[in-house]
């Protein structure tokens, strides 16, 4: 929210919107929102000079968001609950996750649905395309209400939280530590090479060095 309203207001400055204006259309850019906040866009050069520049910062900051969010202790607890083996962290990753995500949908889509006034599945569905990142949505709606997107905003913060923590948890997997390993193992293999060189080079200069000072003491 922080990053959406410094850029904003520098963005509406630069095109002569109004501050709020310019906030909401980098939030919408920031989230990746099915329904952008306002509809309108940048017109001088400058201003789609500067939102290309900003889109990459934003983007960045919330790269960096997830990466905070995936080393949080309670992350690192959870990762410590999955099972060492295969099964274990698959049925991690393709039952337990997804059904916390589906759960998680149905308590923002019933929210959403209660603002909007939509039915509960339309609100579901709507929602689940938004955690999908579907290109072409299940359901042709559009948030309208002042609540419904700040609704809307909230759950895909929460969204991009729990992505964070799902990448901290497969990371730190054995099963990934060990598929890593597979496709890296030469590269380690070399990194320990050149240490066993660099330290039998360093062992015969302290031979070298034994020897000439051995040489003279007798002389």
């Amino acid at each position: 929210m922080a990053v959406a309203v410094i850029f904003g207001s520098v963005l509406a400055a630069v095109e002569r919107w109004d501050a709020y204006l310019g906030i909401e259309y980098v939030l919408s850019n920031i989230l990746g929102m099915q329904s952008p906040l306002t509809a309108i866009i940048p017109e001088t050069a400058t201003g789609k000079i500067l939102n290309v520049l900003m889109s990459v910062w934003a983007l960045l900051c919330a790269t960096t968001a997830l990466g905070i969010a995936a080393g949080m202790c309670l992350v690192q607890y959870v990762s410590a609950m999955v099972p060492d083996s295969i099964f274990g962290f698959l049925r991690y990753l393709l039952l337990y996750i997804p059904v916390v995500l589906m759960l998680i949908a149905c308590v923002t889509g019933g929210f959403l649905a209660i603002f909007e006034e939509w039915t509960f599945e339309q609100g579901f569905l709507y929602m689940v395309s938004s955690v999908a990142g579907l290109a072409n949505p299940i359901v042709n709606l559009e948030v309208t209400t002042a609540e419904g997107a700040f609704v809307e905003c909230l759950c895909i913060c929460i969204e991009l939280g729990l992505g964070g923590a799902i990448i901290g948890v497969v990371c730190s997997h054995p099963i990934v530590g060990r598929f890593i390993l597979y496709f890296e193992g030469e590269a380690v293999a070399i990194e320990d090479e050149s240490k066993f060189d660099e330290s039998e080079k360093n062992a015969n200069i302290a031979d070298t060095e034994s020897v000439k000072n051995a040489n003279t003491a007798t002389t």
